[in-house]
């Protein structure tokens, strides 16, 4: 066992000795369970440091591919209405300045309304 001298305040040390005849212990033996405690102490913070920095990468890798995703939906519903659109507009034979009108009616209508669209809208 090396051999360290220590030098810490006169309140300190009247805690050791008290918490060595409480525990039935030496100093020593109270100083080097402190030692430990601490240094297990600092281990596990790095590692709560360590751990928190993974879940952190692991939800931005899923925000990233949730909106990857979701832009997929969204893009495919983008080109499924733009397919009726054209589809109707033939169907109708409207010109295309009435159909923009009519278009922007019903962007007016859904801003009055206030109704986002929501995701399990969507695809259920």
């Amino acid at each position: 066992m090396a051999e360290k001298l220590l030098r810490y305040e006169d309140e300190l040390a009247d805690e050791v000795k008290s918490l060595a005849k409480k525990q039935k212990k030496s100093e020593n033996q109270v100083i080097q369970d402190a030692i430990q405690f601490y240094c297990a102490y600092c281990t596990s913070k790095e590692k709560a440091n360590f751990l928190n920095d993974q879940n952190k990468l692991m939800m931005a890798q899923l925000e990233t591919k949730i909106n990857k995703k979701t832009n997929e939906v969204l893009s495919e519903l983008a080109i499924q209405c733009a397919v009726q659109n054209m589809i109707l507009g033939n169907s109708l034979d409207i010109s295309m300045a009435d159909f923009h009108e009519y278009q922007e009616k019903a962007k007016s209508f859904l801003k009055q309304k206030n109704r986002p669209l929501r995701l399990d809208d969507i695809l259920w």
